[in-house]
């Protein structure tokens, strides 16, 4: 359920960054270590620790890459 509403939100994040230029969106739950259940605490929303270092690994490829076309 969770991935499904993200998805959703995700879909329309995607539309409104391809109208925007020099947008770039990058889907994290196309990101494969986002869609594993044991980085988020109970409530299934927020990240445990583990779940806040996949996001900064992520964040930083992306914005590694980004960086470098300036």
């Amino acid at each position: 359920e969770r991935l499904e509403a993200a998805s959703a939100h995700n879909a329309l994040a995607r539309k409104f960054a391809e109208k925007m230029p020099n947008c770039v969106f990058d889907d994290p739950y196309e990101y494969a270590p986002f869609r594993d259940e044991t980085i988020f605490l109970d409530d299934g929303v927020h990240f445990n620790q583990r779940g806040y270092d996949v996001y900064t690994a992520f964040f930083q490829n992306i914005l590694k890459d980004e960086l470098a076309k300036f």
